[in-house]
C-alpha cells in the first residue's frame, strides 16, 4: 500500500502494466499528459475500478489531498489472491505485496493515522479478499468517535456490527468477576465482533476504550457480501473422504459441536474440538500445512470455527 500527500506522486502507469492500482482513501488525480488530468474519490463509483483504466496508455497517478492511500497487486492477482497472496510484487524498484502492507515513510512521520489500514489488511483474514472488495470495504467503513472510558461492545449484547479500531486504544475485558477476569490491550488496526456476526451468537467480550479513539464498522450484510461468503469454503462429503484417504497426514475432520452431542453421533475419524476451546486448542496441535475439514458445515457453530481457523492462517473448508 502507497500513502501520500496532497501533490505527492503515488506511482506511475505503464502501457499494459500487469500492476493494478486501487484507491482506498482520499483523492487523486490521473494525469495522462500535461493538459489531461482526470479527480476521482475513495467515495465515487469510478473508484471501485482500477486506476490504471483512466490511465490506458500510460501516466502519472498523485494524490489529491493528504493521506491518500492506493493499493498495488498484480492484475493477474485480482480474481485469485488466494493463490497468490504470498508472492511480492516488484514494480519501479519498490517491492509490494498483499500479505505486508505498510504505510509510505515521509519526512515528519505524520502517517501514524493510517497505520490501521496496513495492520488490518495484514490479517490472515484478508489475505483471500479480491483487491475490488478491499477497496468497496474501506468505501463502506463508517466512523464513530468513543471518549476514554466508553463501551464499545458489552459482554452478552448482540448486535451485527464489525468494528476495527481506527486510532486510540482499548481494552478487551474477557470474564465477569474479578478473580478470573482476563484484560487485553489491543492498538489501530484490531477488529472485533466478526464472530457474533458468523455466528450468530452474543459478544464474548467486553471492547471498552482506554483513550479517545475512532471506531470504523460495517453491517452485517456488507460484512457477509465482502467477507463471510468469501471466507468460507464448502466441499461435498465425497470429496473430502477422498482427499482425507489420499492425503492421511495433510487432512483432517474435526467437528465443533459440543461432547455430549459428539458422543451421541459422529463421523469416523472425526476428532472433537468443541467451539468453546477451539482457539485454546489452535496453540497446541493445529499446523499450517494441514487442511481442517469441519463437520456439519450447516451449524453456525461451525462457520464461526471456521472463521477462527482462517483468521490464525489455517486452511478451513466446511462440509456439506
Amino acid at each position: 500500500m502507497v500513502i501520500g500527500h496532497k501533490g505527492e506522486k503515488l506511482c506511475e502507469c505503464l502501457f499494459n502494466d500487469p500492476v493494478a492500482f486501487f484507491l482506498l482513501q482520499g483523492e487523486v488525480d490521473c494525469h495522462a499528459g500535461l493538459l489531461k488530468k482526470h479527480h476521482i474519490a475513495a467515495e465515487s463509483r469510478e473508484a471501485a475500478t482500477i486506476l490504471n483504466q483512466q490511465l490506458p496508455k500510460g501516466g502519472v497517478i498523485s494524490a489529491a489531498v493528504d493521506n491518500t492511500a492506493i493499493l498495488v497487486t498484480r492484475k493477474r492477482d485480482i480474481n485469485d489472491t488466494r493463490a497468490q497472496n504470498n508472492a511480492p510484487l516488484v514494480h519501479k524498484n519498490t517491492t509490494y505485496a498483499i500479505t505486508e502492507m505498510t504505510p509510505k515513510a515521509n519526512d515528519n512521520e505524520e502517517d501514524e493515522d493510517n497505520d490501521w489500514m496496513s495492520r488490518l489488511l495484514q490479517s490472515p483474514l484478508f489475505h483471500h479478499l479480491d483487491p475490488a472488495k478491499i477497496q468497496k470495504l474501506f468505501t463502506y467503513f463508517k466512523e464513530k468517535d468513543y471518549r476514554a472510558g466508553e463501551t464499545v461492545i458489552r459482554a452478552g449484547d448482540h448486535d451485527k456490527f464489525f468494528y476495527v479500531l481506527k486510532t486510540g486504544k482499548a481494552e478487551v475485558i474477557i470474564g465477569n468477576d474479578t478473580e478470573h477476569k482476563q484484560s487485553i490491550t489491543i492498538d489501530v488496526g484490531a477488529f472485533f465482533g466478526e464472530g457474533a456476526i458468523v455466528g450468530e451468537a452474543v459478544h464474548s467480550a467486553t471492547i471498552k476504550m482506554l483513550t479517545d479513539g475512532i471506531i470504523c464498522c460495517i453491517d452485517d450484510i456488507q460484512f457477509d457480501e465482502l467477507l463471510k461468503n468469501t471466507l468460507l469454503l464448502f466441499t461435498e462429503r465425497e470429496t473430502m473422504e477422498k482427499m482425507m484417504h489420499s492425503q492421511p497426514h495433510a487432512a483432517r475432520l474435526i467437528d465443533v459441536r459440543y461432547p455430549v452431542e459428539y458422543r451421541h453421533s459422529h463421523t469416523e475419524g472425526s476428532i472433537n474440538v468443541p467451539i468453546n476451546v477451539l482457539r485454546n486448542k489452535i496453540k497446541e496441535g493445529f499446523a499450517h500445512a494441514t487442511t481442517y475439514f469441519i463437520d456439519h458445515g450447516d451449524d453456525k457453530r461451525s462457520h464461526l470455527a471456521a472463521l477462527i481457523l482462517v483468521e490464525n492462517g489455517f486452511k478451513a473448508i466446511l462440509v456439506k
